[in-house]
């Protein structure tokens, strides 16, 4: 569950702060993963531009430092684009042909007793076709938290997240808060506000069901079969966006964002104690750019991309 729930956290800017607060087991262990995903260029039509598009995401967390009470850990991650295509938006700005995510930061972890903790992450980094090359692309995230436990199955995480590249109140601190419930090994639910995340293995099955919600966009649906352990077979339903400060953009609030949608079939198995491999294929649609300064502005600068298949794979380890 521990490769599924990073996975998921790294899966959004927003919530790749979150590990140590919502999971603190993670900060114990080295993880890495990386992703390859290649989307060949499809056929377009009057209204969907023709693109063929490949991305790599590779992210870490490495232990630092931990004593009875305190817990540091290192994290970082390093995401591209590369666009096939000559895509331009209607406001004249080219779709630039490659787009860059770079991050790096601390999780920190403090037990205060009595199933009590506070904790703080933040990362430095650029999202741009140009990262770094002004700090006007700069990216930085913070989010400090305070939880506690009502009883052996449920903790409550109040946080306070600040970010300069969210989908929405950019610059502004937004308070949140997460249920975090657990009354068996089979289950955990995470509810708040603004997200909630689900792991559910059904009870007399082979079948378990994961789920993540985060407001206003990304989400995803698997079903997984485990049959065969330790393969597992998997459908998912997805939908992600990917924020980038272009730096010759007119106006410095607005964000160019890649929306995508997915539809997968797969299968994950471990290759050793350590290793865990993934590999999919399926569908994406609902593939658009547009550029603006939030997210109910998408239509206004907006381009459509045209539908194809997807191809994905992964390879995770845990030390």
């Amino acid at each position: 569950m521990l490769f599924l729930f990073f996975s998921l956290l790294s899966s959004s800017a927003f919530c790749w702060d979150l590990p140590a607060s919502i999971g603190p087991q993670l900060q114990d262990s080295l993880l890495l993963r990386y992703t390859e995903q290649a989307e060949p260029k499809p056929n377009g039509d009057s209204s969907h531009i023709p693109a063929g598009i490949e991305s790599h995401n590779f992210s870490f967390s490495v232990p630092v430092a931990k004593n009875q009470k305190d817990n540091w850990s290192l994290l970082g991650r390093a995401a591209w684009l590369d666009i096939h295509s000559a895509a331009m938006l209607p406001s004249g700005a080219n779709i630039p042909n490659t787009l860059m995510d770079t991050r790096i930061g601390f999780a920190f972890t403090h037990q205060l007793g009595g199933e009590r903790s506070w904790g703080l992450t933040s990362s430095f980094g650029s999202a741009s076709d140009k990262p770094f090359s002004s700090g006007q692309v700069d990216t930085i995230n913070a989010n400090g938290t305070y939880a506690f436990s009502e009883s052996e199955r449920s903790r409550w995480m109040l946080f306070l997240n600040y970010s300069n590249n969210r989908g929405f109140l950019n610059n502004i601190p937004l308070p949140g808060f997460a249920y975090i419930y657990t009354p068996s090994k089979a289950f955990t639910g995470v509810f708040g506000v603004p997200f909630a995340m689900l792991n559910w293995r059904i009870d007399n099955s082979d079948w378990s069901l994961n789920a993540m919600l985060f407001f206003p966009r990304f989400g995803k649906l698997e079903a997984v079969y485990s049959k065969w352990r330790p393969l597992s077979l998997f459908a998912a339903l997805e939908a992600t966006e990917q924020s980038f400060l272009r730096l010759n953009r007119t106006y410095v609030d607005n964000r160019l964002v890649y929306l995508e949608s997915r539809s997968l079939i797969g299968a994950r198995s471990p290759l050793s104690k350590t290793l865990l491999a993934e590999l999919s294929g399926g569908y994406a649609f609902a593939r658009s750019f547009y550029e603006a300064d939030k997210f109910s502005d998408r239509n206004s600068n907006s381009v459509s991309i045209a539908s194809g298949a997807i191809y994905m794979a992964t390879i995770s380890a845990r030390f």
